[in-house]
């Protein structure tokens, strides 16, 4: 069972549940997110179930800002065990702001969570755990939605080189790659949905998949099966099919 954890995305949908699934288990718990009233909620309930947490308000994108959060965990706590980087978004409309805000928050926020920390676990010496939150949509680009698609396709990438990088120094690494789970980032789309989960169904998958170590967390199966087979399926055949896959994430 994981003891001290580092997340990011906490302050709602599946990291403000994962919290709460770790909270009770008792692990310290260092929380990211940008909505203080949530996360403050979020510190309250965890408390009530007998854990402790430190929150932090701050936007993943801002590399000094997030370099220095974690900089601080590890100078005070030489035993962190697991690293979530869970913040991630889909655009909002289809401007140029948007599009670049997704990239921004899902690849950048990405890169700034789990690099700083790859070092410091390193000098740590104990086995550790880094998971990246991706989505099914990382494995085939959805018509419309190419800003959240590629973002998702670089973090199933991303973990797969650092599985390879980190595994001679002990250090773990997982993609979660959940289907259609109802969260703002659903609700922001217009996509068809199938199969869709809530957020603490989702959580409690991903905390399972987290304490099996497993590589590769991805649900629900149906869903990933017919992502992939899209994925191999000529050019013209999915120019046709995007009608019904409406407008994007």
């Amino acid at each position: 069972m994981y003891k001290n954890i580092i997340i990011t995305g906490a302050s709602d949908g599946i990291g403000f549940e994962l919290c709460l699934l770790f909270a009770k288990n008792k692990a310290r718990i260092y929380a990211n997110g940008r909505n203080k009233e949530k996360l403050e909620s979020l510190k309250e309930k965890c408390n009530n179930l007998g854990a402790e947490i430190e929150i932090f308000s701050g936007d993943v994108r801002n590399r000094e800002s997030m370099l220095k959060w974690i900089e601080n965990i590890f100078s005070t706590n030489k035993n962190i065990d697991l690293v979530i980087a869970n913040a991630g978004i889909s655009r909002a409309d289809s401007s140029l702001k948007s599009e670049l805000s997704v990239i921004d928050i899902n690849i950048v926020g990405v890169v700034n969570t789990i690099f700083p920390a790859i070092e410091l676990l390193k000098k740590q010496g104990i086995k550790s755990h880094i998971a990246i939150t991706g989505s099914i949509a990382g494995y085939f680009v959805m018509p419309n939605s190419y800003s959240y698609s590629s973002s998702k396709v670089f973090c199933n990438a991303l973990s797969e080189g650092l599985y390879l990088g980190l595994k001679p120094h002990n250090i773990s690494v997982s993609i979660i790659n959940p289907g259609f789970v109802d969260t703002k980032l659903i609700q922001n789309s217009s996509y068809k949905t199938l199969f869709i989960l809530n957020s603490n169904q989702a959580a409690k998958i991903i905390f399972k998949g987290l304490l099996k170590k497993k590589r590769i967390i991805t649900f629900p199966l149906i869903v990933a099966l017919l992502a992939k087979f899209y994925n191999i399926m000529p050019i013209f055949i999915k120019n046709s099919l995007q009608n019904l896959l409406s407008k994007g994430l």
